[in-house]
């Protein structure tokens, strides 16, 4: 992880102990690292790391002495404040939105491990003291405070991915879980932060591919949600009432050999929903290749079309 301008390539700013499977950027200053060892005794922790970005003290007093303009090319250092143990589980996917204003600390994490979907809440910051004769450091410490089952497959139940609805900022109304079993799964955050349970019952359950829910996204406003299956199909849903709205096709521009990996809305488009889509090729080859779509959906006539298709790269995404 890291950032430069050098020919030597970007300066690495934070290593990691355990594999990471999911990073997720919070506020200006944080980082979320989730991944771990899973069940397997192999010694390699499982958690989700708070990471904390600022420049090295001392190197920015002798900075502000020579140059003003120096600290500009300050590399950033982190350090980890905290360290939220998910044992015996590795998280594979997160999300975390903002609770209440912004600048006070408060964040409603959610967290894949396995079959389950588990919610941590930050109730704001706090100062962390790193090492003796130094300023003490701004800190996230989150708390467990529900559980839910997302998948209910037979065998090898496993939650794939998850999304907070963000129609109103600061007041997370919705979770939208996908599973191994096809099926979305939408639940009232309200009722999850008040009740610490495990057997919530989503508000509403689609079953919607054939196989795993690859991906999904909700629209800014809240009225959509746009899931990828293992089954290659796309399908927009209505959230209110779990009902498909339509299906995406391939663009005339991509062959039948691709297929989408990644969907994602936008904030762009009054009139119609802008949402970016990534494809890969279904097959591996030694000439690999992968694309990325901007696509329009009609908010009157409940249709998608395409508004720009270009190659992405000569790699898989």
């Amino acid at each position: 992880m890291g950032n430069s301008t050098s020919k030597g390539g970007p300066h690495i700013i934070a290593r990691c102990s355990s594999p990471i499977y999911c990073v997720q950027v919070i506020g200006s200053r944080h980082i979320l690292l989730g991944g771990g060892g899973g069940a397997s005794k192999t010694g390699v922790p499982n958690n989700i790391q708070t990471l904390l970005l600022s420049f090295n003290s001392k190197s920015l007093a002798v900075a502000a002495e020579n140059s003003p303009r120096a600290t500009e090319r300050l590399p950033l250092v982190t350090e980890v404040t905290n360290s939220l143990e998910t044992d015996p589980y590795a998280t594979m996917n997160m999300d975390c939105v903002l609770l209440e204003a912004s600048g006070q600390g408060k964040y409603l994490l959610a967290a894949g491990h396995d079959e389950y979907c588990d919610l941590y809440e930050s109730k704001g910051f706090s100062l962390l003291k790193v090492r003796e004769n130094e300023q003490p450091r701004l800190a996230l410490d989150f708390e467990k405070i529900s559980r839910v089952t997302s998948d209910e497959k037979s065998s090898n139940a496993y939650q794939k991915t998850v999304r907070f609805d963000r129609s109103i900022e600061g007041r997370p109304q919705k979770l939208y879980t996908g599973g191994a079993d096809g099926c979305i799964r939408i639940w009232d955050v309200e009722t999850l932060r008040q009740i610490s349970t495990s057997k919530h019952t989503p508000l509403i359950k689609i079953k919607a591919h054939q196989g795993d829910v690859d991906d999904l996204d909700i629209s800014p406003n809240g009225k959509l949600c746009i899931s990828v299956g293992h089954d290659a199909a796309v399908y927009i849903w209505n959230t209110a009432n779990g009902e498909k709205i339509c299906s995406l096709p391939l663009p005339n521009e991509i062959s039948d050999g691709f297929r989408v990996r990644s969907v994602r809305f936008t904030v762009l488009g009054s009139k119609n929903t802008i949402f970016l889509v990534t494809y890969n090729q279904i097959r591996l080859a030694k000439k690999a290749v992968s694309h990325v779509a901007l696509w329009a959906f009609n908010n009157e006539r409940n249709v998608c079309r395409p508004i720009l298709v270009r190659e992405a790269c000569k790699e898989v995404i």
